[in-house]
């Protein structure tokens, strides 16, 4: 018995290890895909020997979980759960294709192939709205938010889809009423809004959206 208590905790510990390993990885190769100038050759080669060809298109969700309860203290093992949770729902689709599931902060990060949403005849929000279902059901005192990237063709996208579902979720974790999944292409109007790294656009923008009122203004003015 003694032994194969021991056995079984060697197991255990390689399992835990194994686990721990896989999840540091991944969770670099998606701070690496992150920068500015990321090494697309490289960071290729190492999602190949991981068993993802992030060349291929992908969409970007970003899920943020927020309590109910404002003074609780969410597990620290959640993320492990939640990344589990959303892998065995993709898993059942019934497509072999690999989505990359990492966290990030305090959000988890999937990175789904379109050949997923292709082979399995759901579309992104609709896949979406699945995932979402599956986490309300077993984590019904949070508040869960998904924002979906654009579509991300290459490598040097990746930086881009990340920054669109990030915003897409800011957006809507400013309500903090329920959960709710908003794309990129939602946004439209709000995206200018929200992004203030480009005043030239946003200012063209709202010159755009106010010329109809100027131009009555003027034309009042003028008429009195």
């Amino acid at each position: 018995m003694e032994a194969a208590s021991k056995f079984c905790s060697i197991q255990l510990l390689h399992t835990i290890t194994r686990i721990e390993v896989e999840h540091r990885l991944k969770n670099e190769l998606f701070i690496e895909l992150l920068k500015k100038n990321c090494n697309a050759d490289e960071l290729t080669y190492r999602s190949k020997l991981m068993g993802y060809n992030l060349e291929l298109p992908h969409y970007l969700f970003i899920v943020h979980f927020a309590s109910l309860d404002p003074n609780a203290d969410p597990a620290k093992d959640l993320q492990v759960q939640v990344i589990d949770t959303l892998h065995t729902q993709i898993k059942s689709l019934g497509s072999h294709t690999q989505c990359l599931l990492t966290s990030k902060s305090d959000h988890i990060i999937a990175i789904i192939p379109l050949e997923l949403l292709e082979k399995t005849g759901i579309g992104v929000k609709p896949l979406a709205q699945l995932l979402l279902k599956t986490l309300e059901s077993k984590y019904k005192d949070m508040i869960i938010t998904f924002g979906i990237s654009s579509i991300c063709k290459k490598i040097e996208d990746y930086r881009r889809g990340y920054e669109e579902a990030q915003k897409a979720v800011q957006l809507l974790t400013v309500r903090k009423k329920h959960s709710s999944i908003v794309s990129s292409e939602d946004l439209s109007t709000f995206s200018k809004i929200i992004n203030p790294e480009n005043m030239d656009q946003l200012k063209k923008f709202a010159e755009l959206l106010l010329q109809g009122i100027r131009l009555y203004d003027e034309k009042i003015t003028t008429n009195c």
